[in-house]
């Protein structure tokens, strides 16, 4: 298909006249015309103006959030009339930009520039003749092209591959005014230089960065740059005359008649041979993006799974980049992020047509050129001869939203709320606000919400939104509704208490009594000072019994209260002061007989982190010097069990003999300890006998 749209424009500058075959759309000349499409464009005087299109992230999500109308333009009907919407004719439309009000066609086979006010669909030629061939400079109609094919603008000024001529030019918006920046009128190569120094072969898609412009040359297959304020020429990336697909850094890129072309301001995007191409500015490094070269198709996916046929004109809203495949007529959506690619219109590989209609309803005829206005995608329609708009779908209509007149209570039934859309309403949300929600916004709901619950009483309206599939909501209806409710007053907590201290994290509440005029309707205690909405999470029927802090400390606790009419009490306060490390013990006695190994177990609460474990003996008084040999022969805390060897094995002579353990543990509940304890021998012969006495202390962390 590229070498068919080549051979078109190279017929074309034979006879310097049209041939309705392929055209060549976007880059026409050497193929399928690039279009230059996308768009192009720079940030002087729109501040999202790049790439002659204004970045604004657009709406389009899938298939069911576009509806495709024509804007300008009768479907295969062909000519140069000047005029307002379907009166006006185009020749095989290629490259369109946009300043944000007009758009600006490169009407291929007419070699015209032609203007397009968005607001009315008016078209008027700016610049050139159509059917009037040539590379004159001059103004408006004085001027001639010869098959332009790719167009940007930075808002003063358009910028146009003149396929045919193999130059750049100028068009001053606000004159007509027609230069040649770069090249040589039908003196076709690849020489990089200052203004007629430079050689192209076939210039396809243009685009800007506001300070340069970035030109595909098509049958060069390589990258150009053209700075604008020196009109120097210098490649960018690929070889003259090396076609390929291979990924690299500048010349040692390939690619194979690239065509449209794109910028974010850090990166182009090139429309390749069944791929989209991506190049870092600043490094001349070249990878592809989307898509896989050799492998032709319209299938949607995640970069190398997705698929293009002929991939065309290309522009960029600043998060996606939104392509036309010339072959499948689709327009396709690629996200810059994760390369994500959708059909959002057309179906690929359906037959052509100029139907306008949703997303996969609507068809298309070689499309080339693309660009978008913030809001919209504009196509050149190359095939039909016709301006395609893409549009969000119209946004739902709210039918019916009523309320009650008067209420006595805060929360205030909803008797009507009914929307509409064509596709169908997915959200509904009720606002206090006349400000319209966005899409995302919290408390959408799928279905209409049944009552409304206001904080105060008073004159109140409710504004009564709906949303659709693609996010556009709708204008609002509004209701107003008087509450006064008999009971005006605000409850009253008459009596809230907690323990001054406490040794866990959860402190009863020992006392938490509330009146109202009315009565009751929820409790709450919160650690902050500031008053609870009526709507606010956590508050109960019920006064509670406990409050679990997070951390120990000094913590005050506030006390609250609501009634039926939505009003909140003043708080009343308390204070408890929290620690679980003041060496709060665990006791059990260790009972045994020294004369003859003993082992006893013993169960103790040890709910949180241990610090340490002390075994304390005490000897019978007949025996004050008896060596006892204490040892901790194991520990088992909630099933994990630990053994401790000899280092933990004490010997202290005397009344007061202790064995410390210490060490981090985990959090048990229960902590069981097997002590044995034995007489090692006695002193001075004497026999001792009866029973000791041992004390485990356990210490919390």
């Amino acid at each position: 298909m590229r070498k068919l749209v080549k051979a078109m424009l190279a017929l074309f500058v034979a006879v310097a006249l049209g041939v309705s075959g392929c055209g060549g759309g976007g880059g026409g000349s050497n193929g399928s015309g690039d279009n230059g499409g996308d768009g192009t464009g720079s940030q002087t005087t729109n501040p999202h103006q790049m790439s002659g299109a204004i970045q604004t992230p657009l709406a389009f999500t899938d298939s069911n959030s576009v509806t495709v109308t024509t804007i300008a333009g009768t479907a295969d009907m062909f000519g140069s009339t000047d005029g307002t919407g379907s009166s006006a004719r185009f020749n095989k439309p290629n490259g369109i930009t946009t300043d944000g009000h007009n758009l600006y066609v490169a009407d291929f086979w007419n070699s015209t520039i032609r203007k397009v006010v968005i607001a009315t669909g008016v078209v008027t030629t700016i610049a050139g003749t159509a059917d009037r061939t040539g590379s004159t400079d001059g103004t408006g109609s004085a001027a001639r092209f010869w098959g332009p094919t790719g167009i940007t603008t930075d808002g003063t000024n358009l910028y146009v591959s003149d396929g045919g001529n193999n130059t750049i030019r100028k068009v001053v918006i606000a004159t007509g005014v027609v230069t040649t920046v770069a090249g040589v009128a039908s003196s076709a190569g690849s020489i990089d230089g200052a203004g007629n120094t430079a050689r192209f072969n076939y210039p396809n898609g243009i685009t800007t960065d506001g300070s340069n412009l970035y030109v595909t040359d098509t049958s060069n297959h390589t990258l150009r740059k053209v700075v604008i304020a020196t009109s120097v020429v210098t490649t960018v990336a690929g070889l003259a005359s090396t076609s390929g697909s291979t990924d690299g850094i500048g010349a040692n890129a390939r690619f194979f008649e690239p065509f449209g072309i794109a910028t974010d301001g850090a990166n182009l995007y090139v429309s390749d041979k069944n791929s989209i191409r991506k190049v870092v500015i600043a490094t001349g490094q070249v990878t592809t993006f989307a898509g896989a070269a050799g492998v032709a198709g319209g299938s949607d996916g995640i970069g190398a799974n997705a698929s293009f046929v002929n991939p065309m004109g290309i522009t960029c809203d600043g998060d996606s980049l939104y392509v036309v495949d010339w072959s499948y007529n689709t327009v396709r959506k690629v996200a810059i992020n994760t390369a994500a690619v959708t059909t959002i219109a057309g179906i690929p590989d359906a037959n052509t047509g100029s139907t306008d209609g949703s997303g996969n309803t609507a068809r298309f005829h070689n499309p080339m050129g693309i660009t978008t206005d913030g809001t919209n995608l504009y196509i050149a329609d190359l095939g039909s001869h016709t301006i395609r708009k893409l549009a969000p779908p119209p946004a739902p209509t709210v039918n019916i939203f009523t309320i009650p007149a008067t209420s006595s209570s805060l929360t205030v039934p909803i008797t009507q709320f009914t929307a509409s859309d064509a596709v169908g309403v997915t959200g509904y949300i009720v606002t206090e606000s006349a400000a319209a929600p966005s899409a995302t916004a919290s408390g959408w709901s799928a279905s209409a919400p049944a009552s409304y619950t206001f904080a105060s009483q008073g004159s109140k309206t409710l504004y009564a939104w709906a949303k659709n599939a693609a996010g556009a909501v709708s204008t609002s209806k509004s209701a107003s509704v008087t509450i006064s409710g008999s009971n005006q007053t605000a409850p009253t907590v008459t009596a809230f208490a907690i323990p001054a201290t406490s040794s866990s994290l959860t402190v009863s509440i020992t006392q938490f009594t509330a009146s109202d005029t009315v009565g009751v309707t929820g409790y709450l205690v919160t650690e902050s000072a500031t008053a609870p909405l009526a709507t606010t999470s956590g508050w109960t029927a019920s006064a509670p019994t406990s409050y679990t802090f997070t951390s120990q400390g000094s913590k005050t606790l506030y006390a609250w209260a609501k009634n039926a009419a939505g009003l909140v009490s003043s708080s009343k306060s308390a204070s408890v002061a929290i620690s679980t490390s003041s060496g709060i013990n665990s006791l059990a006695d260790l009972q045994g007989t020294w004369k003859s190994p003993s082992v006893a177990a013993f169960t103790i609460d040890a709910s949180g982190h241990i610090a340490s474990m002390q075994l304390q003996l005490d000897t019978p008084g007949s025996c004050p010097d008896t060596y006892i040999d204490a040892t901790f022969s194991s520990i088992s805390i909630n099933a994990s069990s630990y053994s401790f060897d000899s280092e933990y094995h004490k010997k202290r002579m005397g009344w007061d003999n202790n064995a410390t353990i210490q060490g981090s543990f985990p959090s048990p509940t229960s902590l069981i300890l097997t002590y044995s304890a034995s007489l090692d021998y006695s002193v001075n012969d004497v026999t001792c006998s009866g029973s000791g006495r041992g004390t485990i202390i356990v210490t919390k962390q």
